[in-house]
């Protein structure tokens, strides 16, 4: 207490250094965070904070790319009693950076955990949904993607049957041929155009051989 008195009337200095604690709860956060690759999707396990934190409202998920990109994964925030998530939205044969952040009730993130990074599992031509089977439940997943339907998880590469970078009722056709063993046909390639003008150098050029 500032200006308090010994017994022979010296003041007894202000002590405000010695004892000075710095606690940082954020430093909780370096461990307890885990990453798991499953087929098509990429599953994220942490820790209870509730006993670090009193004053906790929720949890963010960041995700961030080789090419620098970072996004919060969760639409919402995750509520505190929740301790794990699974992000569909990743591509497989990519890595994914992940870490995660505390949200208190005064609406601020404190500072985040550490990185953990995560390849998420391919599937074999066919399997749409990831189950490892090739079966009419990935002809449905596939339709329904194609229709604009939220498909959980959905394996584009997987799906992508005949390799032309886009999700069609071909990709539909060539998954029933797999179910019902039929051989899979290699993409075809169409073949470019001849230039109009080639066209007719070429007719002038066989006009003037004929007698």
């Amino acid at each position: 207490m500032a200006g308090a008195q010994d017994d022979e009337f010296f003041e007894i200095p202000l002590e405000n250094q010695r004892f000075n604690v710095n606690v940082q709860a954020a430093g909780s956060l370096s461990t307890g965070f885990f990453g798991e690759s499953g087929v098509g999707c990429v599953k994220l396990k942490w820790e209870d904070m509730d006993v670090n934190f009193d004053d906790i409202l929720g949890y963010n998920i960041y995700r961030h790319t080789a090419d620098g990109d970072t996004v919060r994964v969760n639409e919402r925030l995750i509520e505190p009693d929740v301790t794990d998530y699974t992000d569909y939205d990743v591509r497989t044969g990519n890595t994914y950076l992940y870490n995660y952040t505390v949200m208190t009730t005064a609406l601020k993130e404190n500072e985040p955990s550490k990185t953990v990074a995560v390849t998420p599992l391919t599937a074999s031509m066919g399997d749409a949904n990831g189950d490892a089977d090739v079966n009419v439940l990935d002809i449905l997943a596939t339709v329904h993607y194609i229709g604009g339907q939220e498909v959980k998880p959905f394996l584009v590469d997987a799906a992508d049957m005949n390799a032309d970078g886009d999700i069609n009722i071909l990709d539909v056709v060539g998954i029933a041929h797999t179910i019902l063993g039929a051989p899979r046909q290699p993409p075809r390639r169409p073949c470019p155009r001849p230039h109009a003008g080639g066209l007719r150098a070429a007719s002038s050029t066989s006009a003037a051989a004929r007698p």
